[in-house]
């Protein structure tokens, strides 16, 4: 993997961790407290001092994956909306897609979010899993 390559697999990674977790929130957060409920009954403090495993990582590494496919096909989908009222739409509908995308790899938000957290501020952890994504890149291609 080329400098050039590295860098930019680290700014859109950097991109996503600081975007996707707030526009999923609050598309999580619309759908409801009832769904959710009061399980988030561990405070963020606690959480963050959770460790992240393999098994979160891989995880979470799939769930980039899905919600990277999820943003290049509403943005394009937004480029080509006629109005404001259709990209409003779309942008909704996005936003339940990547929820989604993140809820079928097996995390829920807030443990993304942890983990995404952790992400930024650890610098070995970040490292391993651009180790682990650009394996799976190279054994898929």
């Amino acid at each position: 993997m080329n400098n050039v390559t590295r860098l930019n697999s680290a700014i859109a990674l950097a991109l996503l961790l600081a975007f996707a977790p707030a526009t999923m929130v609050s598309a999580a957060d619309s759908e409801g407290s009832a769904q959710s409920g009061n399980a988030s009954g561990q405070s963020d403090a606690a959480a963050s001092n959770e460790p992240v495993t393999e098994a979160d990582l891989e995880k979470f590494a799939a769930a980039y994956g899905q919600l990277q496919t999820v943003r290049a096909e509403y943005g394009q989908k937004m480029q080509q909306a006629e109005d404001k009222s259709k990209q409003q739409q779309l942008r909704k509908e996005g936003q339940q897609a990547m929820v989604s995308a993140i809820r079928d790899e097996g995390l829920e938000i807030a443990e993304y979010r942890r983990i995404g957290k952790k992400l930024n501020n650890d610098k070995e952890l970040r490292s391993k899993l651009q180790s682990m994504m650009q394996e799976k890149r190279d054994n898929s291609g």
